[in-house]
């Protein structure tokens, strides 16, 4: 089973629950995706773990939390990825991660349409959550 990241919403800190009922509204984005667009991702002012831990970018392993100041960023990074992305091949070739032994980088062959659909499902996310004035919730693999 491919490795993924689930994004969902929350009203505030003390709703974020981790269990069956919230993973059903949760969007998954493959991990093939988000190691690609880490880098960018890096410049996201967030929380890890708590609103008291302030960070920037994604816990790859624990719980992010995005409020509208993230949200906004995250959302303005993600549309100019999208933007990117619509005019790639139909099948792209994603590097990923650096295997330590060689240098070389992993690759990942992926159809752009699936690529832009979990861009499209995280957009939406994060303008619904912009205006319903919630937090965004990434939970690591």
């Amino acid at each position: 089973m491919a490795l993924v990241h689930e994004f969902t919403i929350f009203e505030n800190e003390e709703t974020i629950d981790y269990n069956n009922e919230t993973k059903k509204h949760m969007i998954k984005i493959d991990d093939y995706l988000i190691l690609y667009l880490s880098d960018s991702l890096n410049w996201v002012p967030s929380y890890w773990e708590t609103m008291s831990n302030q960070k920037e970018g994604l816990n790859y392993y624990g719980t992010t939390i995005f409020d509208e100041l993230g949200i906004k960023k995250i959302l303005s990074i993600i549309k100019s990825w999208k933007n990117l992305f619509e005019n790639a091949p139909d099948i792209i070739e994603l590097s990923t991660e650096v295997l330590v032994e060689s240098g070389a980088y992993l690759k990942e062959k992926v159809e752009t349409k699936k690529i832009l659909k979990q861009l499209d499902t995280l957009i939406s996310l994060s303008e619904n959550a912009l205006i319903d004035n919630v937090l965004v919730v990434h939970f690591g693999i």
